[in-house]
Parts: C-alpha cells; structure tokens; sequence
C-alpha cells in the first residue's frame, strides 16, 4: 500500500487507471491509501510494469516518487516472496 499525500489518492487512482492499472482506496478508512495486486508468482516483468505505471500516474498528479519508495518496494516484495518459498 501507498497512502497518496495532500488529499491526492483519488486522483492517483485514477491516473493509474487510465494507465490501465486497477488500484484500490483504503476502503473508506483512509482515503489517499492506495492498495494494487500483484497475483503473478516470481512475476518480476509484471512487477516492473506495475512499478513505471505508479511512477507515472505519480507525475501526472505532481507526485514524485523518489528513490527511497522504489527501494523500499523491492525490499519489501523479496521478503515476502522469500516467505512464501
């Protein structure tokens, strides 16, 4: 999950939409969380698709995701696929 600031998760989701990419809020909860599966096992072409796609969507709202959110993506995505081998 992503939480979008300055108000700016429907707009991002709608960017990513637009991208072709189907992205959820936080269920009323937290309106400017962003939430987007990703089903494929060890689906790293996917992975990367997904990743431009919210980088993209990110520039179009004003929204510049840095270095550190990519990083800490991918840190992320190898500890649970090493949890699920």
């Amino acid at each position: 999950p992503l939480s979008a600031p300055d108000g700016r998760g429907r707009a991002l989701r709608d960017a990513l939409e637009r991208l072709g990419v189907n992205a959820a809020g936080g269920q009323g909860k937290e309106p400017d969380l962003i939430r987007v599966g990703h089903y494929a096992p060890g689906g790293w072409p996917e992975l990367c698709l997904l990743a431009g796609s919210l980088y993209g969507a990110g520039r179009r709202c004003g929204l510049l995701l840095a270095d550190g959110f990519f990083g800490a993506a991918w840190s992320r995505w190898s500890k649970e696929g090493a949890e699920e081998r």
